[in-house]
């Protein structure tokens, strides 16, 4: 795994500068506390159920039960999707860093990476807490990277369907306790369709008429530092100005400690097999896909931290796992690009793919 490739230049798009005055940040501080307080009252009702507000979507050509999608409790919107969000080199990262107080990305912080043939870049899970979503282009191809701390779920997509590239946002809606996207078009409300993260396809709208799929493609949740190691020349992505201090919060710990889920989902899987929260990673290789526990992953890559593995076909997938709680992803083992990958909660899981075998 010690072949990266070089990675893209920033394409003209902006590296923020490091620091700034004392008397900017006074002037701004009542402002930035204004702005983080909007954010934290919106995300609130995710976890605790509120009152739902109307939905303005049009729920015709449903490829789900209309019945079964729910308002997490915050209007469309409410999370702010990126596009197309400033980049930092890891030498800017490391920069920003060593100030006081200014600490962004960590050694030991989750990314979700993403490689394509002469780019790297990362994208903070802790950026994603409050965005969810992030639409972005890398080595020339627009991709859309989710993540839905509700579900476990991240995956990374093409944003080309047909001759559309699509712009997709946060509808505030969920379907078995997963991200409901939604496609943004200047028309809005009922032109707009709601996009399954967990199933890749559009469930309601006009993309739901048509059977409209999105592209799964690989992606890795690991540290920073693991990703860093593999590919050194990656980008990291910089969120607003505004916000920073706001992604230092992790909203989700009490969540994910729980058994609870604060959404619907079905089926679910019987109590008798796995908690509801343990992590899988969904691969997929040239003679179909597998699902692994990140755990098994972790156990079978051992002290070195990694595992070959050879499906039926010969092409081989290399998991590169470690760290505790444990991670692990999926990598080609003759490109040493990451795989096309889905990450979910078990019970997310089984509620999309109730025949789901877990290895």
């Amino acid at each position: 795994m010690n072949r990266p490739p070089s990675t893209e230049a920033h394409g003209g798009r902006s590296t923020p500068a490091v620091g700034a005055g004392k008397r900017l940040a006074a002037l701004l501080g009542g402002a930035f506390l204004l702005i983080v307080a909007g954010v934290v009252f919106r995300i609130a009702p995710i976890l605790r159920k509120g009152p739902p507000p109307p939905s303005r979507f049009d729920m015709t050509f449903a490829a789900v039960p209309v019945d079964e999608i729910v308002h997490a409790g915050m209007p469309k919107d409410a999370l702010k999707a990126l596009v197309m969000p400033p980049l930092l080199t890891a030498a800017e990262l490391d920069s920003i860093n060593r100030l006081p107080r200014r600490k962004y990305v960590l050694p030991a912080d989750r990314v979700i990476g993403v490689a394509l043939p002469g780019a790297a870049r990362a994208y903070p899970a802790r950026l994603l807490n409050w965005h969810e979503i992030v639409n972005d282009t890398l080595a020339g191809v627009p991709i859309a990277v989710t993540y839905n701390p509700l579900s476990g779920g991240v995956v990374v997509f093409d944003r080309r369907v047909g001759e559309e590239t699509l712009l997709f946002g946060v509808s505030g809606l969920l379907y078995n306790s997963n991200l409901l996207m939604f496609d943004r078009r200047k028309e809005g409300g009922r032109s707009e369709s709601l996009w399954s993260q967990l199933a890749a396809r559009a469930v309601t709208g006009p993309a739901a008429r048509e059977g409209d799929t999105l592209v799964v493609l690989g992606a890795a949740l690991c540290t920073w530092e693991a990703w860093h190691a593999l590919f050194p020349e990656s980008t990291v992505i910089d969120g607003p100005e505004k916000m920073k201090k706001l992604y230092t919060n992790m909203p989700y710990t009490t969540y994910f400690d729980s058994k609870r889920l604060r959404f619907p989902a079905s089926p679910l899987p019987p109590e008798d097999t796995m908690p509801y929260k343990t992590p899988l990673l969904s691969v997929r290789t040239a003679d179909g896909e597998r699902v692994f526990t990140v755990e098994s992953i972790a156990k079978r890559a051992g002290g070195d931290g990694t595992w070959d593995f050879d499906p039926n076909d010969g092409d081989g997938v290399t998991f590169v796992a470690g760290g505790s709680p444990p991670w692990a992803a999926a990598f080609s083992t003759e490109t040493r690009l990451p795989l096309p990958s889905v990450y979910s909660f078990w019970f997310a899981r089984f509620a999309f793919h109730p025949g789901t075998k877990v290895e």
